[in-house]
Formats: structure tokens, C-alpha cells, sequence
């Protein structure tokens, strides 16, 4: 598949909104209700709930709402963004069927420390600062950053003497990932992410109630790798936490609240059985607890194991194959699988070829809401296949 990466330069010339980053880099369309509000990405005409967003391995898309409002990651904390096109739900899970957005915390262990900070002012009150620092030896590693962004967002519209009302916001971010290495085939390595955020909502009519809506999401990742002899593996256990207020009128006390936690646990194992061979095992469960004004009190329970094989046939030829099987105490999971191919016909001429089988579960939100959810709901399942020259 392809597979375009951002680095730490093109990341820092842009603004610090994911969505930002992306509708300026990339070929993914961007459906944006105004500065900072709430943003959904369209991968090859799919929609929001079909791409997915994963955070140093893990799937963090909303288990209420099945998406990532992009305007909620601050790109700041990551030294490297990847977008890859095509299905990928054998390795990343629900979701991955437009393609799949991955930020990376790159820890280095070479002597460094640098700090970084920058702050920008605009017209209509925007502000938006940036405080980093990276600290290294060969035993330690450890980056950090702070982002902070707001604005009154009192723009006036082109033609009209009207101006946008109560469209201001803020958000704050917080990154962090410490590394310890072991020895020269074990290190661990911790991240964190703390966003809170409040939006009010910009009004479309003069007499519109003024609504606004908060977000308060921490995501807590423990990695352990290894290797020996011809083995490779990489444990993670993660803690994810997303809670939302929203308040249908700001002038009353009243408002509907939601949120998640989600327990990941995730274990890959690579062998490599020669120098053209290898195969790998993954094995995961998560866990979800939800509560909410709209879905009473729910939980879940997800297992899954992949297997997948690469093989180099010649300097020319190379396939891979994989599958997936989950198990899930609330649906039936169908069984998923992709094959990939690529052949060097030159220096200058590549043929690729890639076939496979994704889904998206359903969400909280689908399952449980109030009036409208169905808890028989099967998860969607795509078929897609690819031919790429380069």
C-alpha cells in the first residue's frame, strides 16, 4: 500500500491542527465547520468512520461516535505522521477501510537536548503557542510539548454587516513519552496525551440558542520491546479515556454528557524464518465501558488474533497475505484477510496489487441511543482492491 510520511519539518511549518496538516499535504478531503470546530476526513470518498487514527500503534477513534474530530489532535507532539491509503482493519482494527493516519513518537537515544518555542497572534483574538523539549542520552529519552490554542473567532462575513457570534474557543494539549533502554535488545517506553478543550458553536441564525461542547480525552500507552535470536516482540497496554459536556443552551446549567474507557492490551510477535521469510502473530483484547446521557451504562469486550506472511521470491517479486478473527460478547465479526503484491519490472517502473476484506464496528452510539439505536447491528464489512504504477 501507500504510504506518504510527514516529518518533523513539514509538521512544524504548518499549523498545529491535524486537520490543517493534512488538507495542506495530503490528498484527504476535509469537511471543516469553521476554524477549530468540528472536522471529518473523506480517504477515497469514505466517510469519517472509515479512516482511522492511530497513535503509536493504538486505534484511537471514539467509541461513541465511531471517528476522530482531527481538530482535536494537535500535530506538535509527534516527530512523524504517515498516511496510508487502503484498507488496513487486519492489523488497525474498525474502522480501517479509507485508510489510516498514524502519529509517531520517534524516541532517539543519542545525546540531545534542544528546546523549542514558538508563538503566533492574529487578527480576531487567535492565539496559539507552542512549548517543546527533548531531552536524550543513550540510556534515557524523554519528549515533551505543550500546545495551547484559542481564539474570539469574531470574523466578520464578507458582504454583510453581521459577524460570526459565539463561535470562540480553546483547547489545550499535552504530550509526553519517556524511553528506557534496557540493553541493546530491550527498551521500554511510556506516552502520554492529555486534551481539553471547549467550542461554542457558531450561530446560523440571529436567534439561535447559543450551544457549546467539551472535550476532555488522556491516553495512556506502556510499550515493552524485545528481540532474540530470530524473534521480535512488542507488548502494549493502553488506557484510553474520552468524555464530552454539551450544553444545548450555555445560559441554563444543564448539559448531556458521554464518555468511554477503553482498556488495550496488544502483543506482536515477528519470526524470521530466513532472509526472504517472515511471519507475524497479533494478538489483542480491548475492553469499553461507556456511560452517557443518550446510552444509559454499557460495556464490551473485543478479542482478536492476526496472522500474517511476507515473502521475497526474487530481487524483482514480493507477496504478502494476512487474516483476522475477533470475538466479541455483542456481535459477529466476519473474517477478515488482504493480499498484496509487488513487481519491479525496472529501475524506473513498479507494479503494485492489493486486495483485502474491512469493517467498522458498531459504535456506542449506533448500539444504545436513546430512540434511535439498534443492538442487533451488524458490523459493516468492504471489499476493495487496488492496482498502483509507479
Amino acid at each position: 500500500q501507500s504510504i506518504q510520511r510527514l516529518n518533523d519539518s513539514i509538521i512544524n511549518k504548518n499549523q498545529s491542527s491535524l486537520t490543517s496538516l493534512l488538507n495542506y499535504n495530503t490528498v484527504i478531503y476535509f469537511k471543516e465547520n469553521g476554524l477549530s470546530m468540528t472536522s471529518s476526513p473523506s480517504f477515497r470518498g469514505t466517510t469519517s468512520q472509515q479512516t482511522v487514527v492511530v497513535w503509536n500503534g493504538i486505534n484511537i477513534n471514539s467509541q461513541l461516535l465511531g471517528q476522530t474530530d482531527f481538530n482535536t489532535i494537535s500535530t506538535r507532539g509527534f516527530n512523524s505522521i504517515d498516511v496510508k491509503a487502503g484498507g488496513g482493519s487486519v492489523v488497525y482494527g474498525s474502522g480501517a477501510i479509507g485508510g489510516t493516519i498514524h502519529l509517531n513518537n520517534d524516541l532517539k537515544f543519542t545525546d540531545t537536548f534542544k528546546n523549542d518555542f514558538q508563538i503566533y497572534y492574529g487578527e480576531f483574538n487567535t492565539i496559539s503557542a507552542i512549548y517543546g523539549i527533548t531531552a536524550a542520552t543513550k540510556k534515557w529519552s524523554i519528549d515533551a510539548s505543550f500546545t495551547r490554542n484559542s481564539s474570539d473567532n469574531d470574523f466578520k462575513f464578507v458582504g454583510q454587516e453581521v459577524w460570526n457570534k459565539n463561535g470562540q474557543y480553546y483547547n489545550n494539549t499535552f504530550d509526553a513519552a519517556i524511553g528506557y533502554k534496557i540493553n541493546s535488545k530491550n527498551s521500554i517506553k511510556f506516552y502520554s496525551e492529555i486534551f481539553d478543550g471547549e467550542r461554542h458553536f457558531s450561530l446560523t441564525s440571529p436567534n439561535a440558542t447559543k450551544t457549546k461542547y467539551q472535550d476532555y480525552n488522556i491516553r495512556n500507552l506502556l510499550t515493552w520491546s524485545s528481540s532474540f535470536n530470530k524473534f521480535e516482540s512488542n507488548l502494549r497496554l493502553a488506557y484510553i479515556s474520552e468524555h464530552y459536556n454539551y450544553f444545548e443552551d450555555i445560559n441554563l446549567d444543564g448539559y448531556t454528557s458521554g464518555g468511554v474507557k477503553s482498556f488495550i492490551g496488544k502483543y506482536d510477535l515477528d519470526y524470521t524464518l530466513s532472509s526472504t521469510m517472515k511471519i507475524s502473530t497479533i494478538i489483542d483484547y480491548t475492553k469499553n465501558d461507556g456511560v452517557g446521557s443518550g446510552i444509559g451504562k454499557s460495556s464490551r469486550e473485543i478479542g482478536g488474533a492476526s496472522l500474517l506472511w511476507k515473502h521475497t521470491l526474487t530481487e524483482k517479486w514480493n507477496y504478502e497475505i494476512s487474516a483476522r478473527k475477533e470475538v466479541s460478547d455483542v456481535y459477529k465479526s466476519p473474517v477478515l484477510f488482504s493480499v498484496g503484491s509487488r513487481y519491479n519490472f525496472s529501475d524506473f517502473y513498479q507494479l503494485k496489487f492489493n486486495l483485502s476484506r474491512n469493517y467498522r464496528v458498531p459504535t456506542f452510539n449506533d448500539l444504545y441511543w436513546e430512540g434511535s439505536g439498534n443492538p442487533d447491528l451488524k458490523p459493516e464489512s468492504s471489499y476493495q482492491a487496488e492496482i498502483g504504477n509507479e
